[in-house]
């Protein structure tokens, strides 16, 4: 019986030390029906002729690329993948990461023969390394296998699984995660107005969607953490922390044009409100970055009107705008 076609979407970005790895790592798997997409995103490196090397003797393999190959930001590079996938299921891997042989052995049979599953999520190994800058081979230093949290396997209290959510670190690592591709679209696929945070906002509404759960016990990819990772370099920015907000607030506005989950609209209303407060702390200190001030208040009362209404969130707007900073938050 013929497998059912998946489509692995990579977005490369000035990955020539790294793509290659990839490619190798999605061929290693040795599924009989791949269709692999990697959208570049106007690479000015060595990108463009390593993955050429590999469409140019693989059919499956495919190189899209944004018109006039012009910057579009992870978010458009991996929708462009998602608009061109030819697979039933979508799968993504971050072009310096890796897959691990058994990619493909738990999520698909277990969609297959339930038609209700949408999303599954499966364990993930984190990597740290270095590179060896003589002959530039990658030195794994230590590897960590991270499963993705209970709460997924048991859905009879979706409000305490949100709740638990909200509380951080039971979403799933991006690399590990197998979505249907009518779900992606349903979701409304990467918000494109992220930069650092556009995962959080998908896969919580697909959660929404129903059908979310967790599966495996044994990792089925590598997140290789290295001095160019993203969450290496970004995450005590200004506009990192807002956009942690942001990320939110994409959701419940989802929510709200949806008409969908109004009890977890109320949730994320309060969440959303207690991080604007906590980011208006931190922000007091931004130095001569109107942007990180000014359009955070803007934001918030578009996309809570109610706001105007609470005293609080005068108070902390102020703060913020004239400089009253918290000794105890990191200044830029």
């Amino acid at each position: 019986m013929k497998k059912p076609k998946v489509s692995v979407v990579i977005a490369s970005y000035n990955t020539a030390r790294f793509i290659g790895r990839a490619i190798e790592s999605v061929i290693a798997t040795e599924y009989p029906n791949l269709d692999l997409i990697i959208v570049d995103d106007g690479s000015t490196d060595e990108s463009l002729n390593v993955i050429s090397s590999y469409t140019s003797r693989t059919k499956w393999i495919r190189l899209l690329e944004h018109p006039n190959r012009n910057n579009k930001g992870i978010a458009e590079t991996r929708n462009l993948g998602i608009d061109q996938a030819l697979g039933e299921y979508i799968t993504f891997l971050d072009a310096d990461d890796t897959y691990r042989k058994n990619r493909f052995e738990i999520a698909i049979p277990m969609m297959e023969s339930n038609q209700a599953i949408n999303t599954v999520c499966e364990p993930y190994a984190l990597v740290r390394e270095t590179v060896n800058l003589l002959s530039n081979d990658f030195l794994n230093e230590n590897e960590s296998q991270f499963l993705v949290s209970s709460i997924f396997e048991n859905q009879s209290d979706s409000l305490k699984m949100i709740e638990e959510i909200l509380k951080g670190g039971a979403l799933p690592q991006t690399n590990a995660i197998t979505v249907r591709r009518n779900a992606l679209h349903k979701a409304g696929m990467f918000p494109t107005n992220l930069k650092y945070c556009l995962e959080r906002p998908l896969w919580l509404k697909l959660f929404c969607l129903g059908g979310f759960v967790s599966a495996g016990t044994e990792a089925n990819s590598r997140y290789h953490l290295h001095d160019k990772s993203t969450c290496a370099t970004n995450q005590s920015t200004a506009a990192f922390r807002w956009e942690d907000t942001m990320s939110y607030i994409n959701v419940y506005s989802w929510l709200k044009k949806n008409n969908l989950d109004p009890q977890f609209q109320d949730i994320l209303k309060h969440k959303i409100i207690n991080k604007y407060f906590h980011y208006t702390t931190y922000a007091r200190g931004v130095k001569h970055k109107m942007n990180n001030i000014l359009f955070p208040p803007m934001q918030m009362v578009v996309s809570n009107p109610e706001l105007l209404f609470l005293p609080k969130f005068w108070k902390s707007s102020f703060n913020m705008l004239l400089g009253k900073y918290n000794p105890d938050h990191v200044s830029l």
